[in-house]
């Protein structure tokens, strides 16, 4: 159940007498039979981590030693020796690296030349999310990875194309065809475990807030993009043109927060006026999440309008499954986008909604969702993103939030009032969620609420996650 991926399919590692290895795929599920053998030693065997839907139930990170060295360590050793303590710091202070961002890694010996990390989650998660999540971890870390070494991540792909199955990962607990040593579990320090089977048996799956708030915290660091053209469409008037050259930046602009979706004039309008652009916006809000064509149509939308970087930014920032190069710079100039290319573009949006908009106001115009701007009192098209030594602008600003903040606190007392009405009905006057458990009890008539977190399921030298290589790891 941890090492689970792709559903029919599982791969045999073979090696040759000349020490070349690979594997092969095997069209059968892995089941506990299957696994009977490695653990005897019998065959080694990896999975695809891809699963059927394009989901994974875990990520693994590969800590290699470079082909280049290895071949030099042959012949010289005391650079063998060198070798090895570098890959015994650099396994142990990536560790750290993973734990540090809320993981509970698997930490393994490959049996061969690497450390392995596997991180298992408590719900599967989209294949395109853990590719960004990927993506990220690399940039941090992979430069402060000393010279002889390099970093890999698995899942390596986003979706899988035809009859692929994507990069491979050795399972642990196998022995390494090409240098009969098992791969072994190993403790904070880099130890092989006493008991191996015992530390399965105590790992902690990652909560997808754990996930989702690494992806953010490696985007606050990230700088904004250019803007990526307008792809698959070629109809006239839609591509962005380049902005010119200016000779200084511009200041950065203020944070943007929720409250500038009401706050601001022009988003507001725009955002009520296109059922299409807020539809989007509240997939954002209740998902998190956007594919490539709704990340261009609001890039060639909402980044037309003056505030709509910092919206589109603020928008793709709450996203899970958008990278930090995605993040607009500046306005776009140039053309927006048309109402036929946003339909032939996102038409799994389009076809639920009432995307018709007949623009009588502008005729002599290309449709455009941009063109409702024209219908905006002239009264309310005021600086829409007011800058900090702008005192009305904050206060309007902070306005809206205090009456959001007002809403959502009343939504909470009566919930919490329900829940506890609930859970006083109940025999045992408790109610168990991911977690830990609600529990309702009595002090001087009054009833109140207490959370009570579960137990810490792991001992103090859990190991953490480790990945195996797709070839000869």
């Amino acid at each position: 159940s941890l090492f689970a991926g792709r559903e029919d399919v599982h791969a045999r590692q073979w090696a040759k007498p000349d020490g070349e290895t690979g594997y092969s795929p095997i069209q059968e599920p892995l089941t506990p039979a299957v696994l009977r053998n490695p653990l005897l030693g019998a065959v080694t065997v990896g999975v695809y981590p891809l699963r059927l839907d394009g989901t994974a139930t875990f990520f693994a990170l590969d800590l290699d030693i470079d082909r280049a060295a290895l071949v030099r360590a042959r012949g010289d050793a005391a650079f063998a020796h060198e070798l090895r303590d570098t890959m015994g710091r650099e396994g142990v202070r990536l560790l750290a690296a993973v734990r540090e961002l809320g993981f509970h890694p698997l930490f393994e010996n490959s049996g061969y030349k690497g450390r392995h990390y596997w991180v298992f989650l408590d719900h599967p998660a989209p294949a395109e999310v853990l590719l960004l999540f990927g993506r990220q971890f690399l940039a941090w870390q992979a430069p402060a990875v000393p010279r002889g070494l390099h970093l890999e991540f698995f899942p390596k792909q986003a979706a899988l194309k035809g009859k692929g199955l994507g990069n491979l990962i050795k399972l642990p607990l196998g022995i390494h065809r090409r240098t009969g040593r098992r791969s072994l579990i190993l403790d904070d320090a880099g130890r092989p475990l006493a008991d191996q089977l015992a530390a399965l048996q105590t790992i902690v799956r990652a909560p997808q807030a754990v996930l989702h708030a690494a992806i953010e915290r490696f985007k606050q660091a990230a700088p904004p993009a250019e803007a990526p053209p307008w792809s698959g469409d070629d109809s006239p008037g839609v591509k962005t043109a380049p902005a010119p050259a200016a000779p200084a930046p511009p200041p950065p602009a203020p944070v943007w927060t929720e409250a500038d979706f009401e706050a601001d004039p022009r988003l507001r309008h725009i955002l009520h006026e296109c059922p299409v652009l807020a539809e989007l916006k509240r997939t954002v809000d209740a998902h998190r999440r956007l594919n490539h064509e709704e990340q261009l149509v609001l890039i060639h939308t909402l980044g037309h309008v003056e505030g709509g970087p910092q919206a589109v930014n603020y928008l793709f920032g709450k996203c899970v499954d958008v990278g930090p190069e995605k993040f607009m710079k500046d306005r776009l100039k140039g053309n927006p986008v048309s109402c036929p290319s946003i339909r032939k573009k996102i038409p799994h949006v389009t076809r639920r909604l009432d995307c018709n908009c007949p623009f009588e106001f502008a005729s002599d115009r290309y449709p455009t969702p941009v063109l409702h701007l024209l219908t905006l009192p002239v009264i309310a098209a005021s600086p829409p993103h007011a800058p900090a030594a702008d005192l009305a602008g904050l206060a309007q600003r902070f306005g809206v939030l205090e009456r959001r903040r007002a809403e959502i606190l009343a939504e909470y007392a009566e919930l919490r009032a329900a829940l506890v009405a609930a859970i006083a009905r109940t025999p045992a006057r408790e109610a168990a969620c991911p977690g830990g458990r609600y529990r309702v009890t009595e002090h001087d008539g009054v009833e109140e609420l207490e959370w009570l977190p579960d137990p810490p399921e792991t001992p103090a030298n859990t190991p953490p996650a480790a990945t195996a290589a797709p070839t000869d790891n």
